[in-house]
């Protein structure tokens, strides 16, 4: 990284890296979607084996974010991201000549890999090209990217997988990598590599060998607190469509992310400044409790107007929370580990959504619907507790002032 001092946010690069992760992801929630419908269809595979198409994209997603935190080092992130986007266009047209479950499969989990990649990538040069003294706005903006394509892509692949046929999708991806491509060059490199503090001696250049190369140590603790409350919002994603049949509320539910992005929206400015100016802690306790209403309310829902209220509570809830935490995750790692940082929240949110459904939907003959909600309200409140353990004790740095 260069050392100049940059006050702008909005830069060219910001715009790039933010607008390269919202269109992979589109395509990424267009496929998880609609996939498991594809395999079912062409390949009259049962339900389970069309669960297991559909995560092994997340699976890959888990390796690629894992590698990618040390390769940063190595090659730099402009480079790391051609190389991610160009795997992800080539995989795009692997799914093409997928003539088999196998292949399917093999090809939804290296897809998964680049996807990963470019999240990681995209992260971490968000991190580099904001003004120190603004990072916590420049995350909270970079991640409505994220909230946009979870919104966005859902919809785009449910409409068009009704009209048009399957490789139609798969079509569309290889034009957006080839988009990200070409507005990748826009990127200035010089201001895009990663320098160690000092130069590696022969020991360290086989450090590749060590866990620490590939997650950074100072960035678990928070990051794991963002694993168990992500937990929760994966309840919703997997088990609000059936709760909501339960409470005949299905037109309701279908405005739930709708109303949760709007809320997102709405409010990230304003939190992604608050932290910069006054910490961590005014965000992550109000945006904790916030969520922890917002699953009360969702348990007791028996209308859609308090269906819709614990949908904008948990967008206000979650939505900040994760992206706080997030900076919080690259502020308490050192300056040049901070791939490793974005590398190690990412592995632990993607663990808590990717794996939240299966262990939640073990106690739902338990508990119901309402109790696994009411459970989810309880995780978060503990989760809380356990944030001001391991961080929320600590005296906040507010102004960041290392050297670029």
């Amino acid at each position: 990284m260069d050392n100049q001092t940059q006050t702008k946010l909005w830069s060219t690069d910001f715009i790039v890296v933010s607008a390269i992760n919202l269109f992979v992801l589109i395509n990424y929630y267009m496929l998880l979607v609609t996939i498991g419908n594809y395999v079912v269809d062409t390949f009259a595979a049962s339900k389970s084996i069309a669960g297991l198409v559909t995560g092994m994209m997340v699976i890959g997603c888990l390796i690629g974010r894992f590698i990618t935190g040390f390769f940063l080092e190595m090659i730099g992130c402009k480079k790391a991201l051609f190389v991610g986007i160009t795997g992800f266009i080539i995989t795009m047209g692997l799914y093409l000549t997928a003539f088999n479950l196998t292949s399917l499969i093999l090809v939804r989990f290296i897809s998964g890999i680049f996807v990963g990649v470019i999240g990681t990538v995209t992260g971490t040069i968000v991190v580099y090209i904001v003004p120190p003294n603004r990072r916590g706005e420049g995350i909270s903006y970079f991640s409505l990217s994220t909230i946009l394509a979870t919104a966005l892509g859902p919809f785009a692949g449910i409409l068009l997988a009704q009209h048009v046929n399957f490789s139609v999708l798969f079509y569309f991806g290889i034009i957006i990598g080839i988009i990200c491509l070409l507005i990748a060059y826009r990127l200035k490199a010089n201001k895009l590599m990663i320098n160690s503090p000092q130069k590696q001696t022969s020991k360290q250049k086989a450090s590749w060998l060590q866990l620490s190369s590939y997650i950074e140590p100072s960035a678990v603790r928070i990051s794991f607190i963002v694993m168990l409350v992500s937990i929760g919002y994966a309840a919703i994603q997997a088990y609000l469509s059936f709760y909501a049949q339960q409470l005949n509320l299905i037109e309701a539910a279908s405005f739930f992310f709708a109303i949760y992005a709007v809320f997102i929206l709405i409010s990230r400015p304003f939190s992604g400044k608050l932290f910069d100016l006054k910490g961590e802690n005014v965000i992550i306790y109000p945006t904790l409790t916030l969520l922890i209403i917002g699953f009360i309310v969702l348990s007791t829902a028996h209308n859609a107007w308090l269906l819709l209220l614990s949908s904008a509570l948990i967008g206000l809830g979650f939505g900040n929370f994760q992206s706080t935490a997030q900076a919080v995750a690259v502020k308490v790692s050192p300056h040049h580990k901070v791939g490793q940082a974005t590398s190690t929240y990412f592995i632990l949110f993607d663990f808590g959504i990717g794996l939240g459904p299966y262990f939640m939907g073990l106690v739902i003959p338990y508990t119901g619907y309402q109790g696994l909600y009411l459970l989810c309200a309880l995780i978060t409140f503990l989760s809380m507790i356990l944030y001001y353990l391991l961080h929320g004790h600590k005296k906040p740095q507010i102004t960041v002032t290392e050297e670029r």
